[in-house]
């Protein structure tokens, strides 16, 4: 998480979308932050958390409910060989780089 924030520059205000995640992931990060966590129906553990963490059901191949460059940061940890094939993993890929 550390070299995360580093490279990405994560710092207070920033409104980061985690795609495929859960909130204890986060639990790393000290500085308090706006995340919106998207996952597929029933797999979200909505655990309590230091963040402000707003919840999501859905498809991370297909997230057009959320408009085009809505979060200032993308994160996906170990999600893209779980999407499908690599016509799946090329959508989840678009939608990783239209949102931020």
């Amino acid at each position: 998480m550390h070299m995360f924030t580093d490279r990405m520059k994560v710092r207070p205000g920033l409104s980061i979308i985690d795609l495929g995640g859960q909130p204890r992931l986060w639990d790393q990060l000290q500085m308090r932050a706006t995340i919106t966590i998207l996952n597929l129906p029933g797999a979200i553990d909505k655990s309590s958390s230091h963040h402000d963490i707003s919840y999501i059901e859905g498809d991370a191949c297909n997230v057009a409910a959320i408009n085009s460059q809505a979060f200032d940061v993308v994160f996906s940890n170990s999600v893209i060989e779980h999407v499908g094939d690599a016509g799946k993993q090329a959508a989840f890929a678009r939608e990783v780089m239209r949102l931020g």
